[in-house]
């Protein structure tokens, strides 16, 4: 999964001898976001014509009439699993903003996959250190917000977006008791704060027990 870089894209982008359908030979699936998620934008045009799968990241800032616009432009047959809806909008707004779209999703009988992506909403920058870094007890309580909603509304939760390493020593995601924990020899990440083996090992226990 990656997000829709157009220019590289396009490079990429190939028929199938045996369909004729154009496919991104990237990646198997392009996502587009708050910079590239408009009705009119060239990413969304570019998408209309391969036959990926393809995410779509919907923050706090999305407007539910606009994401319907997108739906039927880039999956006008209503395909089953063409399109997966990655909701990102952090602790502080996902119980106010959540529930509006699986109830008019749902009613419009539109085929998505529901998805949560409980790490970019959660991100703030530590004041002692300069260092991006999430709450590992705001991320799982989204995460379990989200599947309660799914099965309120009776809607299939159908994964997780996690940025994370195997690597026990890193300390880029904390918990609440543990502000004073975050140092650059446990930070080794270039850009996102992810979380170490123990943190997902715990949010994966919290999905399966729900």
């Amino acid at each position: 999964m990656r997000h829709c870089l157009l220019d590289y894209e396009e490079c990429l982008t190939r028929k199938d001898s045996k369909s004729n359908n154009w496919y991104n030979v990237s990646a198997h699936m392009l996502w587009i976001g708050d910079r590239t998620r408009n009705v009119d934008s060239a990413h969304v045009e570019y998408l209309r014509g391969v036959h990926n799968p393809i995410g779509i990241k919907i923050g706090p800032q999305t407007k539910l009439e606009d994401l319907m616009s997108i739906l039927y432009l880039l999956n006008p047959t209503n395909e089953k699993g063409k399109i997966i809806l990655i909701f990102r909008f952090g602790l502080k707004y996902i119980e106010s903003h959540l529930p509006k779209f699986l109830k008019h999703i749902k009613k419009s009988n539109v085929n998505v996959l529901y998805m949560v992506d409980p790490m970019h909403g959660n991100t703030y920058v530590d004041k002692n250190t300069n260092l991006k870094t999430r709450c590992t007890d705001d991320i799982e309580k989204e995460v379990y917000i989200f599947i309660k909603e799914c099965y309120y509304y009776q809607v299939h939760f159908g994964g997780i977006h996690l940025e994370l390493s195997g690597d026990e020593k890193i300390k880029e995601c904390l918990y609440d008791t543990e502000f004073d924990f975050l140092h650059k020899k446990n930070y080794k990440s270039l850009c996102d704060p992810r979380l170490n083996c123990t943190q997902s090992m715990k949010l994966v226990k919290l999905i399966c027990d729900f």
